[in-house]
């Protein structure tokens, strides 16, 4: 899988906040692909924003959708 594939995968998740899908949002950073590994970092827009709970459905989101094509994801949260 390329990093192309793992974005149009991602661009099914939608940022409650903003309406827009994190990947046009350009909240996803850093995607790396080793073996059944993607590791990745969701950027937040502000500080405050890391601690909501939306963040973390986000989250479980990326994971869910890239563990249906087979691969594990990692997301770390940065600003």
């Amino acid at each position: 899988m390329t990093v192309k594939e793992i974005k149009d995968i991602l661009k099914k998740i939608q940022d409650p906040h903003i309406g827009k899908d994190i990947i046009s949002a350009k909240m996803v950073k850093n995607i790396k692909i080793k073996g059944k590994k993607v590791t990745m970092t969701l950027v937040m827009p502000a500080m405050g924003c890391a601690g909501c709970g939306m963040v973390f459905g986000m989250i479980e989101e990326i994971k869910s959708e890239l563990k249906k094509k087979g691969y594990e994801a990692e997301v770390e949260i940065g600003f």
